[in-house]
Order: structure tokens, then sequence, then C-alpha cells
């Protein structure tokens, strides 16, 4: 009956928002999310590194933000498997695939579809495996709380005088 439910929820959820995942490169990390607070069923979770390989192909590297793993959140504990890089220019007719970088941190993001719109959270890791490539492939992310305070939509903010000074 639990598999029945969870192919009913698959085929209801599409990711929406966590789409532009690279290639499967054969290099993987695990990243196992057992409790979260604050989404609802149908919320999307994206893992990223923040200075992954962005590019594929040839051996002219670029780096910056990449989403490298995604997952629809149903309620329970989830598991997202993130892409990891490869690099193989120093064979002659070399190529490399896009992917996150060892020893580089795992950045989580989730996207709230009731709102449209995406928060950046800090996730609590155990054992602080909290970087891509530690631990033979895996993470724990023991606690991921989402709220309206993780919105990353600051732009700008100003500090004001008290006048008159209450503390005189």
């Amino acid at each position: 009956m639990k598999y029945i439910y969870i192919i009913l929820l698959s085929l209801i959820f599409n990711q929406v928002h966590f789409t532009d995942i690279p290639d499967n490169t054969g290099v993987n990390h695990l990243v196992i999310i057992e409790n979260v607070l604050g989404l609802e069923v149908g919320d999307e979770i994206g893992l990223f590194d923040t200075n992954g390989l962005i590019n594929s192909g040839n051996c002219y590297s670029e780096y910056g933000e990449l989403l490298v793993g995604a997952g629809i959140y149903t309620g329970e504990q989830l598991e997202i498997v993130g892409v990891g890089s490869l690099d193989a220019c120093d064979f002659q007719g070399g190529y490399q695939l896009a992917g996150w970088i060892e020893d580089n941190p795992i950045a989580i993001k989730v996207w709230d579809a009731s709102q449209d719109h995406e928060y950046e959270v800090s996730p609590e890791f155990e054992n602080d495996n909290s970087l891509w490539g530690d631990n033979f492939g895996f993470s724990i992310v023991s606690e991921l709380v989402v709220n309206e305070l993780s919105v990353n939509q600051i732009n700008n903010f100003s500090l004001f005088s008290a006048y008159p000074n209450p503390f005189n």
C-alpha cells in the first residue's frame, strides 16, 4: 500500500522549479534529509554547489553556482543524489562533465510551490559531513528548517538613529 501511495505521488507531483540538473557522470553523493519542518507535500528541495563545474565538453573550466540534485518533498525522509563533476582533461582528447567538486560545501535551497518562492536554508548535518565527496559519498541532514526568516530576498536595509536617545 505504501508503494502505491509513493507511485501516485510521483505521478501527481513533477519537478517544476529545480529541473536543470547536469547529466549523470557516474560520480554521485547521496544526501539523506531525515526531518523537514516548514514544507508542504509537493515543495521541492534542491542541492547546490556554489562553486561547481558548470560546463561540460571542452577542457575550459567555468565555475559557479550549480544545481546538482533535486527532489520533491512527500512528507517523509528524502534521499537526493547529487551529480559530481568528472575531469578527464589529462588524457589525449580529454573532456570534462559538469557537477559538484569535491570538498566544496553542500548548499540547500527549497521552493515553496504554494508561494512560488525560493528559500535558502541552513541545514543541520550529522557528524559535520557537509562537503561534497565526504564520508564515503553520503551526508545526512538531521534537520532542515524552512521558515519565512530564511527568505533570500533582502535587497537593502537602513539603520536610523534613535532620537531622542532612549539610553540617556
